[in-house]
């Protein structure tokens, strides 16, 4: 019987485990970055990401606010909201982390660590890696990162979340083109 849809990556054998930090791990060298893994460097804008992080190829750099928008009212949210994590921000970060997923899936080999970096390591990154544990089932699971994270930016979690709804959707779709 042939799969529903192609993509999936459940048939992962290894599991990453997800690790979150603040930028000052990486740059003082307690959060050692081996080759196999991947790493997500979370900036506000305008900030620069470390040169070190940036020539990486495991490495996807992306830079938005560590505001909720949800939580922003009136003019704030005007002039907030554009610093705010996108659909688009999340769409790429789902597709870094599944590319490198889904690439080991022949040789049952992949990243062994997702390594999540913002300034304090507090909201943002906690709130991708929570994401990221939900969609793929990672290690350690969504409500052991809610445990140690209590301070996530819920606003970023949902965003995820609703990238990943509508990369199924249109998976979904395609392929029922073929069914049907």
């Amino acid at each position: 019987m042939k799969p529903l849809f192609k993509s999936s990556i459940l048939a992962l054998k290894h599991t990453p485990n997800i690790e979150i930090y603040p930028l000052e791990a990486f740059m003082s060298g307690r959060m050692v970055v081996h080759e196999n893994d991947l790493v997500i460097s979370i900036l506000s804008p305008g900030m620069e990401h470390p040169k070190t992080i940036r020539e990486r190829e495991r490495t996807h750099c992306v830079q938005f606010a560590d505001f909720d928008l949800d939580r922003l009212k009136g003019e704030a949210k005007l002039t907030y909201g554009a610093f705010c994590i996108t659909p688009h921000h999340a769409h790429n970060i789902i597709e870094f982390v599944e590319r490198y997923l889904t690439s080991g899936l022949e040789e049952q080999k992949g990243p062994n660590r997702i390594m999540i970096h913002c300034e304090a390591g507090i909201s943002r990154s906690p709130a991708v890696g929570i994401a990221l544990a939900t969609i793929y089932g990672l290690l350690p699971g969504s409500a052991e990162l809610l445990r140690r994270h209590i301070a996530y930016n819920a606003f970023v979690f949902r965003t995820m979340l609703d990238a990943w709804r509508n990369i199924i959707v249109s998976r979904c779709t395609e392929e029922m083109k073929g069914i049907f």
